[in-house]
């Protein structure tokens, strides 16, 4: 519980490049994937361009070689086209603990 606590605080209180540098974190650096996606969307860029331009960033991150890239690729993507009022830096904390794979 107190891991989903201080997750949640990092994802709402920190900016999007501090989450970068808490590498410790899997769920951490999946809410930085989803950020970053959820930028590149907002650009209008393309999601297979966008996809490549992240991916190329985490590559060498603890995260890079799960299935969780994928997913939090697919979160942030989502996120955006359908919360285009919402700024991407302030991803809905649950989405980390779906991430993370447990529940409460």
């Amino acid at each position: 519980m107190k891991k989903h606590i201080i997750t949640a605080l990092l994802i709402t209180t920190v900016s999007a490049p501090a989450l970068a540098a808490y590498p410790v974190s899997q769920p951490a650096q999946a809410a930085e994937v989803m950020v970053s996606i959820c930028q590149q969307q907002r650009s209008g860029m393309d999601k297979n361009q966008a996809i490549r331009k992240v991916y190329g960033t985490v590559s060498d991150w603890p995260i890079a070689s799960t299935t969780e890239v994928a997913a939090a690729m697919d979160e942030g993507w989502n996120f955006a086209v359908q919360n285009p009022e919402i700024s991407c830096d302030k991803i809905h904390p649950m989405m980390i603990d779906m991430l993370d794979g447990k529940k409460d």
